[in-house]
């Protein structure tokens, strides 16, 4: 087409008033002329008058030309009708730029134009133009209809098919059937007869056949070969098909630039998909610069009458290409292009209406017409509906059917849906779970540079999904990914370098990486970042960056973010410790399904801490977190199972989830199992496996478990003892901090078990398990003091620490706090407290106690004197086999004290506590044989039972063992042993020993006479409340034996013993002399067993 700045004189450096100017008004004339008569465009008589238009619109030179300024000076003109009449008419036709349609003033202007008188010898070229544009006008405007019906018709093309245009109907005709049968071959050879006669329309259409096989062989070197030779006759269609194979390569190798500048050669004649092509070229900057606005010029150009052109600008005011975002005019110009048929307006109009862009959201609208486009073959549609049916908008969910449209879009090379359709075969919706082929669409749609497949190819290899595991391969895919902007895969490339996958770790690049994840809103990266900070991991550590990054990743519903803000609200990290607060992200990240924080959830509702406790929920949580994988909501389950905490007891589910989650090595778990094993909870007992599963666990580093692999040693549960290797992991387990095993050191200790004697490290060791809180070593640290062993003796601090063990709980503490009481020791004697305690510990299972609370019943100390009581308390302790007990339980049945008197029984309780080590009841089984008192008389075995009873350190047996070797009873008569036995006993205190020593040196029985110490040991035996030894004393007073006479105090000691009140002090001289007659006769007394 013609333009005005190639004709006019050279103008670049004037200023011309355009509107005003009767040069121009002349060049518009001769173009619209030049066009009409010389262009082959005329043959298009359907859109002759639309590219006029469009020349006039879109040429450069007319820019900013305000043409009814225009049109009013040329009907102001002195030559307007002669000249200007039918250019005037044209533009109130069509209503071009601001000129007001009007169709009667066009035809008026017509008319006067042909009817404009012409002399042959009229020079005015001006006039003869204006007639001739008057009757072409004015001929389309009536005869249009007819002229194409004619020139299009079968017929009309047969009648003149000499004519290259009437050949190229013909070929038309037989192409689509009009007036004719169809038959491409005959098409092929009527254009191509019109093609040689240099008709560049149907060398065109042969460059059509060729590329798609239309009535000949498909041949694209062919193709582009006829393409081209339109192209240099100026067919605009020619040009735009030859720009088409330069850009795909048909024919020809690609060339961008060639391509564009033959979509510049075909817009420039008017060619709407051209102009189209062109707006495509400047805005992706293909063949050319980069062009935003010269693109949404072109796309404006073409949208006049290209469907795909009004799509395109529609896509530009969507997204404020190369002009400002009108959501409004884009859905308006989509809906005209849908309307229309155009496949890829309706899939953007659907888009549209999904997310209501220039529309309100009409997600069946949007279904509608994604199925609409789809139906056409757009693959971007086909991924779209399959989306729709995926996620139930516009239509009822349907996998099976979202399968197939991804499939049908992902064969026809759309990389969305080759991604989309690798997620449908992972997760087995709508067809079979099938990994491989998973993997293979994620390599197709990888290879098209699809960032989400390329991260999702990254995770196959990753996991070894439908592939064998490459860590390098899955690092240079999320690597390819995260480079093309994929904030998941940056987040996986975090990942990558933070754990050493496929490179080197780098905790720098993974802090990068997850940084630029995070920014790009992946609340994952988020909460990566925040752990980052919070570890110090490729950052300096800074816990307030820390909670801010969880708090992002939280509020974007990162159920994983959720429970570490839980965690910083917990424990203080990057804010202020609030544990409601705590406990409401982690309750939140629990509904949200993270295992971990599930967990969580079970523990604040088991511990009642900010919450109230609540079993039930706290096993319901657990359980949730078990099914989900956690491991210690596994072992927790099982915890709950095995005390029936929120459900019912059940010992073989608790086994069950020990199980579980102990073979996915979580060591407390493994602990756990162990215990089952080794008390047959859920299992059979298995010492030998407990042992094993102990060992797995502390070889895990659990503390508890390697103080009870130490106790598999000492005990030799499982395995053989070995005492070194007992001390070793309690060791190991108490230098890790564990209470118990710290007590078990100190005992280790304190006895040489695996290692030497020690009691102050003894004393160490128990001390760091009492401060800790256990109760047992607080005892023990008690009974240190008590003792004064590795410490100084201090009753005070033995009984503080008793109270601590006896406050925790504490048995054997409680039992010696009541120990503390009875007898006053670190505090002052209370009986009642005593009773209490001992009252404590007995009802808590210790049988010691239980004895002891039978003494406050027996004796009546710190409560009223009950028989009954103490005799129950008596036989419940011994038969929890304390032999106190037994020996307690002998005299109730001996004396007849809250029970039958009975001295069989007697002697049998007797004798179980004999038995069981007991010297007092070793003693009394001695008295009984001798005396035959519930068994026959047995001498010997009463000797043997004093000796026994003796030897333990019994100081009543000693002095029966003594008085044994002296009468010869059970054994031959040997003084010298009496007499040291006697010693023994009565050294110990015991006051009839001190008087049978004492009778040993006045008689020199088993050692020389010694007058003197016989009297120190009858005062020592009267001093210790000796009825016996007072005779002896009295004796030796009267007599002078080791002592002065006094006869007074011979007298008194008689008086004593005989119950006789003394006289006051002027009495003594009118005593009867028959009193002391009877008191100057008595002789030494017997000693006596």
């Amino acid at each position: 087409m013609v333009t005005y700045m190639n004709d006019i004189d050279d103008v670049e450096n004037k200023n011309i008033d355009y509107e005003n100017d009767e040069n121009f008004f002349k060049q518009l004339l001769n173009d619209l002329y030049n066009t009409i008569t010389y262009t082959n465009d005329v043959d298009d008589v359907e859109n002759f008058e639309d590219k006029i238009i469009l020349w006039i619109n879109n040429t450069k030179e007319f820019k900013g030309i305000k043409f009814k300024t225009v049109i009013e000076s040329m009907e102001d003109h002195q030559q307007s009708e002669s000249w200007f009449s039918s250019l005037i008419g044209f533009f109130y036709q069509h209503g071009i730029e601001d000129i007001k349609k009007d169709i009667g003033k066009a035809l008026k202007l017509y008319l006067l134009s042909i009817n404009i008188e012409i002399n042959s010898n009229n020079n005015d070229q001006l006039k003869n133009y204006n007639v001739f544009i008057g009757k072409y006008l004015l001929s389309l405007y009536y005869y249009k209809e007819i002229i194409l019906l004619k020139r299009n018709s079968f017929k009309w093309a047969i009648k003149n098919e000499n004519s290259s245009f009437a050949q190229y109907q013909i070929g038309n005709c037989y192409h689509h059937g009009i007036g004719v049968k169809k038959d491409v071959n005959q098409a092929f050879e009527w254009y191509l007869k019109s093609a040689k006669k240099e008709n560049s329309i149907a060398q065109n259409k042969i460059g059509h056949c060729y590329q798609y096989g239309v009535g000949i062989c498909k041949d694209i070197n062919q193709a582009f070969e006829w393409y081209l030779k339109s192209s240099k006759g100026g067919n605009s269609e020619g040009q735009f098909n030859i720009g088409y194979c330069y850009q795909y390569g048909i024919g020809v190798d690609i060339d961008k630039k060639k391509a564009f500048d033959s979509y510049f050669e075909s817009a420039t004649r008017g060619n709407y998909n051209a102009y189209n092509n062109l707006g495509i070229c400047y805005q992706y900057g293909y063949g050319t610069d980069e062009d935003r606005e010269k693109a949404f010029e072109c796309y404006l150009k073409s949208s006049g009458n290209n469907f795909e052109g009004q799509n395109n600008l529609g896509y530009c005011y969507q997204h404020g290409i190369g002009t400002y975002i009108d959501n409004k005019q884009a859905f308006k110009l989509y809906l005209n292009s849908a309307m229309e048929g155009n496949h890829n307006a309706q899939n953007n109009l659907g888009y549209c209406y999904q997310y209501g862009i220039g529309t309100n959201i009409n997600k069946k609208s949007a279904f509608e017409w994604y199925l609409k486009s789809s139906k056409k073959g757009n693959h971007d549609a086909q991924n779209n509906l399959a989306t729709c049916f995926k996620n139930g908008l516009g239509i009822n969910k349907n996998y099976s059917n979202a399968f197939l449209w991804y499939l049908m879009s992902a064969k026809g090379g759309n990389y969305d849906a080759q991604n989309n359709l690798g997620d449908f075969y992972r997760n087995g919706l709508g067809t079979d779970k099938n990994y491989n082929k998973a993997f293979e669409w994620y390599l197709k749609s990888a290879k098209g540079e699809n960032y989400d497949a390329q991260n999702n190819l990254g995770n196959c290899y990753r996991i070894g999904l439908g592939t064998d595991k490459n860590y390098d391969k899955a690092f240079e895919w999320y690597l390819k990914s995260a480079k093309g902007g994929n904030h998941h895969a940056q987040n996986n490339l975090g990942f990558c370098y933070m754990n050493g996958l496929g490179s080197n770790k780098n905790y720098d690049n993974a802090f990068k990486w997850y940084l630029l994840s995070a920014k790009g809103k992946n609340h994952n990266a988020q909460n990566a970042v925040g752990y980052c900070y919070q570890h110090g991991i490729g950052i300096k550590s800074d816990e307030k960056k820390a909670f801010e990054w969880y708090l992002r990743s939280a509020g974007k519903g990162n159920s994983i973010g959720q429970g570490n803000l839980g965690r910083c609200y917990q424990y203080g990290i990057g804010v202020d410790m609030d544990e409601r607060k705590a406990f409401q992200w982690y309750l939140k990240s629990a509904k949200g399904g993270d295992h971990i924080s599930q967990n969580k959830v079970g523990d604040y509702y088991f511990a009642g801490e900010k919450v109230i406790r609540n079993y039930v929920e706290a096993f319901v949580w657990y359980f949730k977190s078990a099914n989900g994988g956690n491991l210690e909501g596994q072992n927790n389950l099982g915890y709950c199972y095995q005390y029936g905490i929120g459900v019912i007891k059940d010992e073989k589910e608790a086994f069950k989830w020990y199980s579980r989650s102990a073979k996915g090595r979580n060591h407390y778990a493994q602990n756990n199992l162990g215990y089952c094993y080794q008390y047959g909870i859920g299992v059979n007992l298995d010492e030998k496996k407990a042992f094993e599963w102990y060992l797995k666990s502390a070889e895990g580093g659990n503390l508890d478990a390697q103080n009870k692999i130490g106790s598999c040693y000492y005990f030799g549960e499982g395995i053989d003892k070995n005492y070194n290797r007992a001390f070793n992991w309690y060791l190991k387990s108490g230098e890790g901090g564990n209470h118990c095993a710290q007590n078990n050191l100190g005992y280790c200790y304190q006895y040489g078990i695996g290692v030497n004697i020690d009691e102050k490290k003894a004393f160490e060791w128990y001390l760091k398990s009492a401060k800790g809180g256990n109760h047992n070593a607080q005892n023990k640290i008690g009974n240190l003091y008590y003792f004064g062993k590795g410490i100084d003796k201090d009753y005070s601090l033995a009984f503080n620490w008793y109270y601590k063990s006896a406050l925790g709980g504490n048995l054997i503490g409680q039992n010696n706090l009541g120990f503390c009481y009875q007898y006053g020791i670190g505090v002052n004697i209370d009986n009642k407290e005593a009773f209490k305690w001992y009252y404590e510990s007995a009802f808590g299972g210790n049988h010691n106690a239980r004895y002891k609370l039978g003494d406050c019943y027996y004796y009546g100390e710190g409560t009223v004197l009950n028989y009954n009581e103490a005799f129950y308390c008596y036989y419940e302790s011994a038969h929890e086999e304390n032999h106190y007990a037994k020996n307690k339980l002998g005299d109730c049945y001996y004396f007849g004290k809250g029970t039958v008197l009975d001295y069989n029984i007697a002697f049998y309780w007797y004798h179980e506590s004999a038995l069981a080590g007991n010297n007092d009841a070793q003693n009394k089984v001695g008295y009984c044989y001798q005396h035959g008192i519930g068994v026959n008389m047995d001498e010997k075995k009463a000797f043997q039972w004093y000796l026994t009873s003796a030897k333990g350190g019994n100081h009543s047996a000693q002095n029966k063992a003594g008085y044994c070797y002296q009468h010869g009873i059970g054994i031959n008569v040997d003084n010298e042993k009496a007499f040291d036995w006697y010693l023994k006993s009565a050294e110990g205190g015991d006051i009839k020993g001190q008087n049978n020593l004492g009778y040993c040196y006045q008689h020199g029985i088993g050692i020389v006479i010694d007058k003197k110490k016989a009297f120190k040991w009858y005062l020592k035996s009267v001093e210790g409340g000796s009825h016996d030894a007072q005779y002896n004393l009295a004796f030796c007073y009267k007599n002078g034996v080791g002592t002065d006479k006094n006869l007074r105090k011979a007298f008194e000691l008689y008086c004593n013993i005989n119950r006789i009140k003394l006289p006051e002090e002027s009495c003594y001289i009118g005593l009867k002399m028959d009193t002391w007659w009877e008191f100057l006769q008595t002789p030494l007394k017997n000693h006596t067993v």
